[in-house]
């Protein structure tokens, strides 16, 4: 391992952060109240073009966006 990466690690473990992923934990029963274990959020979409692509890609992959943040949409212009 790189010893930056390791640098890495022993910071986040000294901040009680897990410096590596926890395959060993079980897996959460939690759900969402229609019984999804996830959902997609969408950050920084500031443009109409972006939007329009955003959701072009997420059709085209079949992933179901939930959300989509900090949108500013000029809505005087058309895309």
């Amino acid at each position: 391992m790189l010893k930056n990466m390791q640098q890495i690690r022993d910071f986040m473990e000294g901040l009680c952060i897990p410096g590596r992923d926890l395959w060993d934990l079980p897996n959460s029963t939690k759900t969402f109240p229609d019984g999804a274990h996830y959902r997609v959020e969408i950050a920084g979409v500031e443009r109409a073009t972006t939007m329009i692509a955003m959701i072009d890609e997420a059709k085209k992959r079949k992933v179901v966006v939930h959300r989509a943040i900090a949108t500013v949409l000029n809505m005087y212009r058309r895309f």
